[in-house]
C-alpha cells in the first residue's frame, strides 16, 4: 500500500498525526540522526513530541560518499546493540541519505520494522522521502543496492527548513523542478523564475504540496517502476553519472545539482529523439544553466567517466542506457535508446559549448 503523507505547519499538527496517536502501539520508538541533523533538527523533533519517550540512536555524519553497505551494517549493529525488537517503530529523522538509508536498514531489521520518515531537507520533503524507494551506493555507483519498502507515513514539517544553506534549497528545488518538466510546465516557470529571483521561499508549502501531488499520483499508478514510474527518472540517466564522476574526482556535486544538468542535456537530446520543439528547448536548458551553471573545476574530460558510468545505470536493458526525454512540456516518453556519439556530443554542447 502506498504511504499517506502528513503535512504539519505547526507544532499542534504534529500532535494530531498517526506516529503521535499511535506511539503507545509500539514496544520502542527508534529516532535515527545523524551528526547534523542530532545538532539542528533533534531539538525541534523533542519540542514537537513533547513527553513521549523515545530511544534515540545517533549516527555519525552521512553523506553520499558514506552511503553505503557499510553504513547499513553500522545502522543495524547498533538497533542490535540497543535491543531494538520487532514490534518497534523506526523514525528516519534526516535527509534524504538518512531516508535512503535508515530505511533500507528498517526494511531488513528483522524483516522489516514499521517505518516513519521525517525528511528534514527540501530535497527529502518532495523527492527522497516519497515513493519507498530505498538504497545505496556500490562501488562508487549511485543506488545500485535497494530495496521497495514502504513507510507507514511521511511526515513533513517545513520548520526543519530553517537551518539549510542555500546549495540545499537550489538541490531540492531541482526535483521540484523536474516535476514541473514532466507534469506541469507552469509550475516549472514558476519555481525558476522563484530560484533566479532567490525568493525560494515564496510560497513554499504551496509548491512542496503540488510536488509531492505529481510524485505521488505517478507512484500511485506504478509503484515498482515497471512502466509510468519511470517519467520521475527525468535527468537523472545523465545525472546520476556525472554525480557519481564528481564524487570520483573529489569534488562531490548535490544530487539534486547534478540532476539540473542532466535535465539539460537530456532536453537537448529530446529534440533529435523525442521531437521536442527546438526553440523551447533552448529556453529549458538556457533557463537551467543559468541558475545552475556548470562548476568552473569541471571540463570536458569528464564526459569519458559520465559515459562510463551509464553503462551501470540500473534503468539499463542489455547494457544501453535508457532515457527519459520530452516530446513536449508535460509530455515525456521512457525507454529511448541514443547512441553513444550522440550522447557524447550532447554533453560536451549542452553542458561545454564545444
Amino acid at each position: 500500500m502506498i504511504h499517506p503523507v502528513r503535512f504539519i505547519r505547526t507544532a499542534s499538527d504534529a500532535l494530531k498525526t498517526l506516529l503521535y496517536t499511535r506511539w503507545n502501539d509500539y514496544s520502542q520508538v527508534v529516532v535515527l540522526t545523524d551528526k547534523n541533523t542530532s545538532k539542528h533538527c533533534l531539538p525541534h523533533f523533542r519540542n514537537t513530541f513533547v513527553n513521549r519517550d523515545f530511544i534515540h540512536i545517533p549516527l555519525p555524519e552521512l553523506t553520499e560518499e558514506s552511503k553505503t553497505l557499510r553504513s547499513v551494517e553500522n545502522i543495524i549493529a547498533k538497533l542490535m546493540y540497543a535491543h531494538v525488537d520487532r514490534h518497534a517503530a523506526i523514525v528516519a529523522l534526516g535527509g534524504g541519505v538518512i531516508t535512503d538509508t535508515v530505511g533500507f536498514a528498517a526494511s531488513v531489521y528483522k524483516r522489516g520494522l514499521h517505518l516513519y520518515f521525517i525528511p528534514t531537507s527540501l530535497l527529502g520533503m518532495v523527492d527522497a522521502a516519497l515513493g519507498g524507494k530505498n538504497g545505496v551506493n556500490f562501488n562508487g555507483i549511485k543506488n545500485q543496492t535497494g530495496t521497495f519498502y514502504f513507510p507507514r507515513e511521511v511526515i513533513i514539517d517545513p520548520g526543519y527548513l530553517a537551518t539549510l544553506p542555500r546549495r540545499e534549497w537550489e538541490s531540492g528545488f531541482a526535483e521540484m523542478i523536474k516535476h514541473g518538466l514532466i507534469a506541469d510546465y507552469a509550475y516549472f516557470e514558476q519555481l525558476i523564475n522563484r530560484l533566479a529571483a532567490g525568493r525560494m521561499t515564496d510560497k513554499l508549502m504551496e509548491h512542496i504540496i503540488r510536488s509531492v501531488e505529481i510524485k505521488m499520483r505517478i507512484i500511485q499508478s506504478d509503484f515498482r517502476e515497471s512502466g509510468k514510474r519511470k517519467i520521475l527518472n527525468f535527468g537523472h540517466t545523465v545525472g546520476h553519472a556525472l554525480e557519481a564522476c564528481a564524487l570520483q574526482s573529489g569534488i562531490p556535486m548535490r544530487h539534486g545539482y547534478a540532476v539540473a544538468l542532466g535535465m539539460a542535456v537530456e532536453t537537448a537530446l529530446s529534440v533529435e529523439f523525442a521531437g521536442l520543439e527546438k526553440a523551447i528547448a533552448r529556453k529549458i536548458v538556457r533557463r537551467l544553466l543559468e541558475v545552475y551553471p556548470v562548476p568552473e573545476s569541471m571540463d570536458t574530460a569528464i564526459t569519458d567517466c559520465i559515459m562510463e558510468a551509464m553503462k551501470h545505470d540500473k534503468k539499463n536493458t542489455g547494457g544501453e542506457p535508457s532515457f527519459v526525454l520530452l516530446q513536449a512540456p508535460g509530455q515525456p516518453v521512457c525507454n529511448k535508446k541514443i547512441p553513444g556519439s550522440k550522447i557524447r556530443e550532447a554533453i560536451k554542447h549542452t553542458l561545454f559549448s564545444v
